[in-house]
């Protein structure tokens, strides 16, 4: 019991104004009215080097997988 068949591709959290989610290496983070920050915490695990500008493409997925997680705001199902 407590197993599931699949590994989660991503994990997901949220509170307040401000939405995550992890990858197993990048971190997104989202914050409203604010630019987001992008964290690769394979090569920077203390998440000292924002890497957003750098990597459009990893920012592009990872907010892609957020939206189509719902937001924990709205009360979509999820980790909030």
């Amino acid at each position: 019991e407590g197993k599931t068949r699949e590994h989660r591709q991503c994990v997901f959290s949220g509170l307040g104004g401000w939405r995550m989610v992890f990858d197993g290496r990048h971190k997104l983070i989202l914050r409203r009215d604010e630019p987001c920050c992008l964290y690769d915490t394979k090569n920077d695990p203390n998440e000292m080097h924002d890497i957003a500008d750098r990597e459009p493409s990893v920012v592009e997925r990872l907010t892609a997988a957020l939206n189509q997680h719902g937001n924990p705001e709205q009360g979509a199902e999820g980790d909030a």
